[in-house]
C-alpha cells in the first residue's frame, strides 16, 4: 500500500513541475506585457477653462456638445468658453496645460485597465491649489467637470479627450 501512495506522490509532483514552471513563466510573460501596454499607451486630453453663470441666456456655442454635463455637474444655465490648451501624455506620465488667467491643469495619467485610465488632475492658479482629484477609473470618453469661485466669477475647468 505504501508503495502505492509513493507512486501516486511522484506521479502527482511529475504532472505537476511542468505546470508550476508554466504557472510562472506566465506571471512573468503578464507583468512584461502589462508594463509594455502603459509604456505603449498614451491619452490626449484638453482641459477648457470656463465661466459659469445662473443666468438665464445661450450658452457659448464652442461649448454645445459639453452643456448638458456642465449643467448636471455644477448647476448653472449658461456657459462661456474663456480658453483652452491641449497635451499628449505617453503613459505612464504627465503632462501641464497652461490656461487664460494664471490656471495650469497638472495631469498624471497611468493604464488601469482595458479602456481605464488612472488619473490625477491638479488644477493649479498660479501657486494656489484648487483642486486635486484622483480618477481611478476614467473612462477615456468621458470628461471630467469641476468648478470653483474665484473673485465673484464661477470657473470650470472641463478635462476632455481628443
Amino acid at each position: 500500500m505504501r508503495l502505492v501512495s509513493y507512486l501516486s506522490a511522484a506521479a502527482v509532483l511529475a504532472l505537476a513541475a511542468p505546470f508550476a514552471s508554466l504557472h510562472g513563466q506566465a506571471n512573468s510573460l503578464r507583468d512584461e506585457s502589462l508594463a509594455a501596454r502603459e509604456q505603449a499607451g498614451s491619452v490626449s486630453l484638453s482641459a477648457m477653462l470656463i465661466s459659469a453663470s445662473s443666468e438665464k441666456g445661450e450658452s457659448d456655442r464652442r461649448l454645445a456638445a459639453y452643456v448638458p454635463n456642465l449643467k448636471s455637474s455644477l448647476r448653472f444655465e449658461t456657459f462661456k468658453l474663456i480658453g483652452e490648451g491641449s497635451a499628449r501624455i505617453e503613459m505612464p506620465g504627465t503632462a501641464e496645460i497652461t490656461l487664460p488667467r494664471g490656471q495650469v491643469v497638472k495631469i498624471e495619467a497611468a493604464h488601469y485597465g482595458e479602456g481605464m485610465v488612472w488619473l490625477r488632475v491638479n488644477w493649479m492658479d498660479g501657486n494656489r491649489q484648487v483642486m486635486n482629484v484622483v480618477y481611478a477609473k476614467w473612462q477615456r470618453g468621458k470628461p471630467i467637470v469641476t468648478g470653483t469661485t474665484k473673485d465673484g466669477e464661477n470657473l470650470a475647468i472641463l478635462v476632455t479627450p481628443r
